[in-house]
């Protein structure tokens, strides 16, 4: 994985376009759309080619600014897709995008995809725009996008995909993250990772000018309520880190995360989910043993506190907090045709198996839009999207391209 994401950066910083962007979320996703049982690495590294295709836009940080949505265009007939829904955002229940191959053939590059939108839940879909070459797409707000294309070509959109305009850097840092704007953890040219904060409605960047401590990781700048989490490394011998801002950027809290008792943390960034008024965190962690890892919960104030620490094999490390606070931690299965996904729920007594009702196997992570609704979409023969109120149970949205 680090080869290959070595040679993206390096590629990007021979580029004069803006910073480039790789998301974790979709190499941890597209590792396990291919059956492999020699562990997280390979799974990653695997996945690499479908992550320059296909982007995860909880990855990039959004600060919404209310926009009003448009007008749903009900005289449009619904877009005609087909094959499996590779990106999936959602600014509420209501307002959801779906990125569709533009070549389900084959006969085009995979990082070529559809737009298409719905602005009642999924009972209409509309097309959104020509087809469009991404490497990482965001979901703003209603009407607000960010792509992240090849050679780093940055685009935004102020109306739902419609259309799209060029980014160019600003001369100066910015302190925050502007409202209605983002914040993206990319590599400039001098290879550190970097916090910039991306303005679609001046269709300006620029990196803010206080950053977290540490070696930052090119992968999501969580965005809850307000508050922006990322993780990263730190330190000689080298720790996992945790940094949080409740200001947009302005001011950084940086964690370091412990070893639990009787073993030792690799270093490597840790994977970050959030309760739903961004004030918490909890932090999956590997051991130097590969059946092992550790949840932390992580608070702007205080150490870290560790919860458990589970043996699985090739457990993986994705995880979401579901409405009621409860920490729910992915359990990677080896399966015919496709591997899937059990959850693990966290209690007083650790972590128990726990059934997601309604919640097929074969998705991706699970992701929460900013007015709590839960959402994911699923890689196996179903090719649908899922939503719950509750994070527990799930039932499908209506989609095109069935």
């Amino acid at each position: 994985m680090v080869t290959g994401l070595r040679e993206m950066f390096d590629e990007v910083a021979e580029a004069p376009s803006p910073p480039s962007y790789l998301v974790a979320d979709d190499v941890y996703t597209a590792g396990r759309r291919r059956r492999t049982r020699n562990g997280i690495v390979k799974s990653v590294v695997a996945a690499v080619a479908l992550v320059a295709a296909v982007g995860v836009g909880s990855a990039i940080t959004t600060t919404r600014d209310g926009a009003a949505p448009a007008p749903a265009d009900s005289t449009v007939p619904a877009p005609d897709v087909s094959g499996p829904v590779q990106w999936v955002g959602a600014a509420d229940a209501e307002h959801i995008y779906a990125a569709y191959p533009a070549c389900p053939d084959g006969s085009c590059n995979k990082t070529w995809v559809r737009l298409v939108a719905s602005d009642d839940g999924g009972d209409t879909w509309q097309a959104r725009g020509p087809k469009i070459e991404i490497v990482d797409l965001v979901l703003v707000d209603r009407q607000t996008l960010v792509v992240v294309g090849p050679k780093a070509a940055l685009t935004v959109s102020v109306d739902g995909g419609r259309t799209w305009s060029a980014a160019t850097r600003a001369p100066k840092a910015l302190d925050a993250v502007p409202a209605g704007g983002a914040a993206i953890c990319a590599t400039p040219d001098e290879g550190a990772c970097q916090v910039y904060a991306v303005d679609p409605k001046s269709k300006m960047y620029a990196p803010l000018s206080m950053q977290p401590d540490g070696t930052l990781l090119a992968g999501p700048v969580g965005n809850t309520a307000g508050v922006l989490w990322i993780a990263g490394t730190t330190g000689k011998p080298c720790r996992p880190t945790v940094s949080m801002s409740a200001d947009g950027g302005h001011t950084w809290a940086t964690r370091g995360i412990p070893d639990p008792p009787g073993g030792a943390l690799r270093c490597d960034p840790v994977r970050i989910s959030t309760t739903a008024d961004g004030r918490t965190a909890y932090a999956v962690t590997r051991g130097t043993g590969a059946a092992s890892r550790s949840a932390y919960r992580v608070q702007a104030s205080g150490a870290p506190e560790l919860l458990a620490t589970i043996d699985t094999v090739n457990g993986g490390d994705g995880s979401f907090v579901a409405a009621d606070g409860t920490h729910m931690l992915s359990q990677n299965v080896s399966g015919e045709p496709l591997d899937e996904v059990r959850w693990l729920a966290a209690g007083a007594d650790g972590y128990r198996p726990i059934t997601l009702d309604g919640l097929p196997g074969a998705v991706s992570p699970v992701r929460r839009a900013a007015d709590g609704w839960f959402y994911t979409h699923s890689y196996g023969p179903d090719r649908s999207i899922y939503g719950s109120t509750d994070g527990r149970h799930w039932s499908p949205v209506p989609t095109p391209g069935r």
